[in-house]
């Protein structure tokens, strides 16, 4: 049995540049992982196939769940009998922004490789990773991540850790092809700005910004009110992550983010205190 955790990321700003010929939508993004994530645990089992369980209800198991095709994209290279079960503790809300599904995949194709020992190295990993999602390639770095292009072209400005944040979601799902499907707005060069004068997250903080929220603040205006929240309670920063519906909130030291949390921690579904890793 081996015991992984699998991280949730968040935006620190997201930028639509805008729409391919292939219907894929170009971005220029910042990505950070945090310290909130899902415990996923591996035990071989006899037959030749997945299984996958879950302590939440909500959470898919079935062959939608990218961990399937984490598992497919390995199991040709590995000619043994036996199969995997894995059980997933989930601690990201599902659907919210966060990567959770992506980070799964991501999580269970690094640890079937260990398992199975087929001994791919990391880049061979990304370039096997690529179905799963655009945003697959952002976990095999870490620090602060630059992702244009699809998200696939990846730069790694730095490491910002321990700033504290505070993550709030509402508990209903947004679907990101349908965010995508009603921006109407695009622009270029806000990311731009931000990444090449990245020393100091404060000193810019009046630029960070997501082309989505729009979007996602018309399905739920609530998620519009919690951003304002965040801010008078003392963020520095208050962001939608993805395409939402989580809301987050840099602070700028620990006890304006306790503070915080103790005003709102039983006003939403999830309220979590957490920090960049």
């Amino acid at each position: 049995m081996i015991v992984k955790n699998s991280y949730a990321k968040i935006n620190l700003s997201l930028e639509v540049v805008g729409r391919l010929e292939n219907g894929y939508h170009e971005i220029d993004t910042l990505m950070n992982r945090i310290d909130l994530y899902d415990v996923m645990i591996f035990e071989k089992i006899d037959d030749k196939k997945l299984v996958i369980e879950s302590d939440n209800p909500d959470f898919p198991i079935g062959g939608d769940n990218l961990i399937h095709k984490a598992y497919e994209i390995l199991r040709s290279y590995y000619k043994g009998d036996d199969g995997i079960k894995i059980r997933v503790e989930k601690n990201i809300p599902i659907a919210a922004g966060l990567a959770g599904g992506t980070s799964n995949a991501i999580t269970a194709i690094k640890t079937l490789n260990e398992i199975w020992g087929l001994g791919f190295k990391n880049k061979d990993l990304i370039e096997l990773s690529r179905p799963i999602g655009a945003d697959s390639t952002f976990f095999y770095y870490d620090g602060l991540i630059r992702a244009r292009g699809i998200g696939d072209k990846i730069e790694v400005l730095g490491e910002f850790h321990d700033l504290p944040i505070i993550i709030v979601n509402i508990g209903k799902p947004i679907s990101s092809k349908v965010v995508y499907e009603n921006i109407k707005n695009y622009s270029n060069k806000k990311v731009e700005k931000i990444a090449s004068n990245i020393d100091d997250f404060n000193i810019y903080k009046e630029n960070y910004f997501n082309s989505m929220e729009d979007v996602s603040f018309n399905i739920y205006d609530e998620l519009k009110n919690i951003k304002s929240e965040l801010l008078e309670m003392g963020a520095s920063v208050a962001l939608m992550s993805g395409s939402g519906p989580t809301i987050f909130g840099i602070f700028e030291d620990i006890n304006l983010q306790e503070s915080t949390y103790r005003k709102i921690k039983d006003k939403y579904k999830y309220v979590y205190k957490t920090r960049l890793i």
